[in-house]
């Protein structure tokens, strides 16, 4: 069964003593999700050993709510198995997330339902119920943008070029800079990880994405085309993970179209930290119109200043 015709997106499989708890994180979901959960869904009269099996069949996700009654708990095991065999094809794109309730009382469990394989959260005093509801819904929202347009981990980060530039007001001819250009140096290292070394804050050095790793004349920067099915906004997710030498920079996401040179979107996020941290920004964009993708980083806080930037992901809802 393809993604979209999933009726649910989330199931939630518990061991029977362990339906409060079960309730609380379908309240915390429903409002944004469609969720099944037996004891809020079945009907008097169903057969709710055929229905149950019929919802995890047609949910994206299937939650394990993993406590000290697990290994006791038949018809939760059965659904995790279950699970696992729709996760085995291919075609199904089921997702198996494990939610370790109690993780002293549990130890062995993930490993023998082979639920270890797969990540999972683990509540404790930092991850709530409510945090891990929150990472729940996010990870839906990413399993829904399944075209790959763009992905830096197949080798194509060498496909990105860094330029310094300046910041401009005004549009077409009345355009003209309004900041000095950057000033800095650009490389690709070993693990494509793509480096920029700021030697003044001024104005911003642009990451562009071309086709080819040679660099060419303009037409061989690398145009996504427009969508030819699409009735609606295209809606695309763009991924990184981002660090700095302990200053601060500003990292904002571009998308341009070609023809008219003009902005289709733009979004900003705050690097800051020394540690790898994961940045996710998402877009609308009219699906009439080609875009490029570029990166601009900007508002440095210091000089010398190193910003690195990994695992660049392009998606597209599809």
């Amino acid at each position: 069964m393809n993604m979209t015709d999933k009726k649910w997106d989330f199931f939630i499989a518990h061991p029977g003593p362990d339906a409060p708890i079960a309730e609380q994180l379908y309240d915390l979901l429903a409002g944004s999700a469609k969720v099944f959960l037996d004891s809020r869904l079945l009907e008097l009269g169903d057969n709710w050993d055929l229905t149950l099996a019929r919802a995890q069949q047609q949910s994206r996700i299937t939650v394990v709510l993993v406590t000290k009654n697990t290994d006791d708990a038949y018809y939760q095991r059965v659904e995790v198995a279950q699970a696992i065999n729709m996760s085995r094809n291919p075609a199904d794109s089921h997702r198996i997330i494990p939610l370790i309730v109690d993780e002293a009382s549990t130890k062995g469990t993930t490993a023998e339902y082979g639920l270890n394989l797969k990540q999972g959260l683990s509540l404790s005093s930092t991850v709530t119920l409510e945090t891990a509801a929150f990472r729940l819904l996010a990870t839906l929202k990413r399993s829904q943008y399944q075209t790959v347009l763009f992905d830096s981990r197949e080798g194509a980060a060498s496909h990105f070029r860094g330029y310094p530039s300046c910041f401009w007001t005004g549009k077409g001819k009345e355009s003209k800079p309004s900041s000095p250009v950057a000033e800095g140096t650009f490389t690709v290292e070993i693990g494509g990880v793509l480096a920029i070394t700021r030697t003044s804050p001024e104005g911003r050095f642009e990451l562009q994405l071309f086709e080819h790793e040679s660099v060419g004349p303009k037409n061989a920067r690398r145009i996504f085309p427009p969508s030819e099915q699409a009735l609606a906004d295209r809606r695309l997710w763009i991924h990184c993970e981002a660090r700095t030498d302990g200053t601060t920079h500003g990292l904002r996401f571009v998308l341009k179209n070609d023809a008219t040179d003009s902005w289709l979107a733009s979004e900003k996020r705050i690097v800051d930290s020394k540690d790898w941290k994961e940045f996710d920004v998402y877009f609308r964009v009219d699906p009439k119109l080609d875009f490029w993708f570029r990166i601009d980083d900007e508002e440095v806080s210091s000089v010398p200043s190193e910003l690195r930037l990994k695992n660049i992901v392009l998606r597209e809802w599809s």
